[in-house]
């Protein structure tokens, strides 16, 4: 079996734990539990790390459980007692190392012939070539269903951007749209839900600033709705703030943070209700996790908005391989449309600013197209494991010992969900007073704190366990 490399050691994290180490060491007494508090409270706690990452917490919890690890085997603990579930990487299992290194192997045979082909000059249309990008709406269409509408899939493909990675994605079309909104004299309101991907919810406060025709607005979420916008959120929404001008609607239908996944209706009504109240709006629907789902319950919750030519022409799907193929530092995504007008305005941006992506992630997609159905079985299998890791570790986290950092009220997790895949998460509400640095003392999980409108919650992503863990307790 071809092995991956393992990853060196993080020479920023090694610079942060020789700089913290001497004074924090010395004071140790060899007790585990103790050792443990005391390393993460001072890497944590560390004021250089927190101005390095300002912005983005869930890197610097992911550094700061690097300095963490190296701290304790420098205290003589293993550092393998916490167990790291911060950032959703994702470390490959065994099975799947073979199958990832073939299809990187096959991208590079991709990227020679590509080369030979159109040569070393720019992408002019910045999309990718037109051959990877039939070739991702082929593969897409296993969990969406494009192919059910005449045309639409060569419609996709035409209006489809191979971009470096989500995040990166989520930049360009924040931007792309504010600067839109900004040569008219109209208000532009970014609307998203509360449970969201962090990360866009920092995009457009930095987006806003300075702008005083653009705002941010966040929708409080309710466990009882699984955490996710639903129609009603979006009338109370327009009633608090009517619409004056341009909207730019994100939705992610399988959640980051909470993992959960949003039911068929409830993603329908929900795009039908933004496209009531302003018909011209925008959604975004991020879809790094569709992927992840049973391809018959991808079809189930995605057939209903694909088919009504309303909501399908006022979509922008924003895809990426970081979580389903697990090339996280490939930075591979895209986004695509039905709607050539409005990809048009995302196209022109990213055409702008980036002089197009190199040849190499159409290599790549290209790769990723072509997997055999082993391959693809392969992936779904550590889907599988991820899915049952999460209900291991409900579990385990759920236990009486554990009661005093956890709230009684889990009502936004369908215990039925458990067990099927859906994305890497899990989330769950803590006590008042109780953080996450107290729960990864307890149970040695370290997660993410995440403030949310019904309470504050901690985040486990289960990206990096790559054998049974918690699903064997």
């Amino acid at each position: 079996m071809a092995e991956i490399p393992s990853r060196r050691p993080d020479k920023a994290a090694l610079h942060h734990a020789e700089r913290i180490g001497p004074a924090l060491l010395d004071g140790l007494t060899g007790d585990t539990n103790a050792t443990l508090q005391a390393v993460l409270h001072a890497a944590f706690g560390d004021p250089v790390i927190s101005a390095k990452f300002q912005g983005s917490s869930i890197r610097r919890t992911a550094m700061a459980v690097k300095v963490v690890k190296l701290l304790l085997e420098k205290a003589g603990v293993d550092p393998e007692i916490l167990h790291d579930m911060s950032i959703g990487d994702v470390a490959w299992p065994e099975f799947v190392q073979l199958a990832a290194s073939t299809l990187l192997k096959a991208s590079y045979i991709h990227h020679t012939r590509l080369y030979e082909e159109e040569g070393p000059g720019y992408d002019l249309d910045s999309q990718g070539t037109p051959e990877a990008r039939e070739a991702l709406v082929a593969t897409f269409d296993y969990h969406y269903g494009f192919s059910a509408i005449a045309d639409l899939p060569a419609k996709l493909s035409a209006n489809m951007c191979l971009m470096p990675g989500g995040m990166r994605t989520l930049d360009d079309l924040a931007e792309a749209l504010t600067g839109a909104a900004c040569e008219t004299p109209n208000p532009h309101r970014f609307i998203a839900p509360d449970s969201s991907f962090a990360t866009w919810h920092e995009i457009v406060r930095r987006k806003a600033k300075g702008r005083s025709q653009v705002s941010t607005h966040k929708i409080t979420t309710e466990q009882k709705d699984g955490l996710h916008l639903t129609a009603d959120k979006v009338r109370e929404l327009n009633a608090a703030h009517p619409i004056h001008g341009a909207d730019t609607w994100y939705i992610t239908p399988v959640s980051n943070p909470s993992g959960n996944v949003m039911t068929p209706e409830q993603l329908f009504e929900t795009c039908e209700e933004i496209l009531r109240g302003n018909p011209e709006a925008v959604i975004i629907l991020d879809c790094a996790y569709i992927r992840t789902l049973v391809p018959d319950r991808a079809k189930l919750l995605m057939q209903p908005i694909i088919q009504d030519a309303h909501i399908l022409n006022s979509i922008v799907f924003v895809e990426s391989f970081s979580k389903t193929h697990g090339f996280c530092g490939e930075r591979l995504g895209c986004f695509f449309s039905a709607n050539e007008k409005l990809f048009a305005v995302l196209q022109n941006h990213h055409m702008v600013v980036s002089a197009g992506d190199g040849l190499y992630r159409s290599a790549l997609a290209l790769a990723i197209s072509e997997s055999t159905p082993q391959q693809v079985e392969i992936f779904n299998r550590m889907h599988a494991l991820w899915a049952a890791e999460k209900k291991g570790l409900y579990n385990f986290l759920r236990q009486p010992k554990f009661a005093h950092l956890f709230d009684e009220d889990q009502s936004h997790i369908d215990e039925a969900d458990l067990g099927e895949p859906m994305g890497l998460y899990l989330l769950l509400k803590l006590k008042p007073g109780v953080n996450a640095m107290q729960v990864a003392i307890a149970t040695h999980c370290l997660g993410v704190e995440t403030k949310l409108g019904s309470g504050m919650y901690v985040r486990f992503a289960l990206g990096k366990i790559t054998k049974p863990m918690y699903s064997d307790v």
